[in-house]
């Protein structure tokens, strides 16, 4: 194994420590970040895991229970950094450089399922906002979550669920699928001091209450303030595209899609309307919807970076140029192409609403496959400088990454700044991470070889 290198670089105007170091296990998929300089990779065919941690750059491959088939990452009671926990039919487990430790059993859905590959699962979260990782295990009847408690045991409470069912004969078989909202979001929607548990899908949205004594003990539906689902009387769709808080007022808001039904072709230039219903006190949604700009079949929207500072979240349209021409090419290029992404920039207003025309305009590529769930989107977001707005980053060629500062008037400045380096082959190997805590987010880019081995070079702000 490679000792790590310690050298200056001039990065633009700028300069950064690198350093380098080989991955301890063979991967084939992305590395998975924590928003923490610990990061995981994974090998899903191998069922091997290994522990990045960047700012030492100590990288351990982790030594698993038997028949593990899914991890995920959190936080245990004692400790001060992310750990890694994994699962198998007997159980939860807890694993790091030091060993394993069995967090707790389960009879749970997910131990009963037969899996073809290890993989990243999501069963960890904070589901009361005290720092501690607590344990959520969806079932057809019942879930259960696990609070994790200040000596790092967990306390049981299990409350009902309906999930949604769907499914087809086929060769005189019957295939269900089971749509299961792993892990809730937590918010307090009612607004009573205490943090709920969202649970969603396309269609509805259900709630377990949070009180004094814990939480309900089944989950109660949501008021929506449209009919969502197929709509027969104008032949279309309504769905739930996103739940966040958008202004960053504590109200949970909702986004609508609506999107008329086509078929073939035609879904690539259907016009979409995206709709958002702002959160009121009352824990309802607002019955005047904010319509976002037009979109098309192949656009999306997001809301997750603040670039000018006001504490609010830019919107974010994507709009891929897919067609004919890009399927075609996809077909002579062995499966996979190139294509152009134009990425909209919208500053949010006092009032919460957006401009018709976008603030800021960049363009960028992104291979896609007919094979691959991973598309590789050359744009990455975080805050380079440390001023507290985030900025935008784009792969513009082979060994240039450009980065356009957040400001406070224009969402992104004008003029780009640039950061000379090899970059990977892949896009989704250039991760973007605050390795030393110093407020600045660095540049973590993986390069691999034909054979699974992997090194991660680091570039310090």
């Amino acid at each position: 194994m490679k000792h790590t290198l310690l050298l200056m670089a001039a990065l633009g105007a700028s300069y950064s420590a690198i350093a380098a170091k080989d991955i301890p296990i063979k991967t084939n998929r992305s590395l998975i970040e924590t928003k923490s300089p610990i990061m995981f990779a994974y090998h899903d065919e191998d069922a091997s895991l290994a522990e990045l941690n960047l700012e030492s750059m100590e990288f351990t491959k982790l030594e698993l229970p038997k028949d593990t088939f899914g991890f995920d990452y959190g936080k245990l009671a004692g400790s001060s950094k992310i750990t890694a926990f994994v699962m198998n039919k007997e159980g939860i487990f807890s694993v790091d450089k030091h060993g394993t430790r069995k967090v707790l059993s389960t009879n749970a859905l997910l131990s009963k399922l037969e899996f073809d590959e290890f993989e990243k699962i999501n069963f960890i979260s904070d589901i009361n906002n005290d720092g501690l990782s607590d344990i959520v295990l969806p079932d057809l009847t019942h879930s259960e979550i696990y609070i994790q408690n200040p000596d790092s045991s967990f306390t049981k409470h299990t409350f009902s669920t309906e999930p949604k069912f769907s499914g087809n004969f086929s060769n005189g078989k019957l295939r269900l699928d089971i749509d299961l909202t792993m892990v809730p979001k937590v918010f307090d929607i009612n607004q009573d001091g205490f943090n709920d548990l969202v649970f969603h899908d396309r269609e509805k949205i259900d709630v377990l209450y949070a009180n004094k004594t814990g939480y309900e003990n089944a989950l109660k539906p949501l008021k929506l303030p449209v009919v969502t689902g197929k709509l027969d009387d104008v032949e279309a769709n309504r769905r739930i595209a996103k739940l966040l808080d958008i202004n960053n007022d504590g109200k949970l808001d909702l986004v609508t899609r609506y999107a008329p039904i086509v078929e073939g072709m035609d879904s690539l230039d259907v016009e979409l309307t995206f709709q958002v219903f702002y959160g009121q006190k009352n824990g309802q949604f607002s019955a005047t919807p904010l319509t976002l700009p037009k979109a098309s079949g192949t656009s999306r929207f997001e809301f997750d970076n603040d670039f000018n500072g006001d504490g609010k979240s830019e919107l974010q349209k994507f709009h891929v140029d897919f067609g004919l021409g890009t399927i075609a090419s996809m077909a002579l290029g062995g499966g996979s192409t190139d294509v152009d992404v134009e990425i909209s920039f919208y500053a949010q207003k006092p009032d919460g609403t957006f401009s018709e025309e976008p603030d800021s305009e960049k363009e960028v590529e992104m291979e896609i496959g007919m094979s691959s769930d991973e598309m590789a989107l050359t744009y990455y977001a975080g805050d380079i400088n440390g001023d507290g707005k985030q900025d935008a980053v784009f792969r513009t060629g082979s060994k240039t990454l450009s980065v356009y500062y957040g400001n406070a008037e224009t969402v992104l400045n004008k003029k780009r700044g640039k950061i000379k380096h090899k970059l990977p082959d892949d896009s989704n190997d250039i991760k973007l991470v605050d390795i030393n805590n110093d407020g600045k987010h660095d540049f973590v880019l993986r390069f691999r070889d034909d054979d699974g081995n992997s090194k991660i070079i680091t570039l310090l702000n």
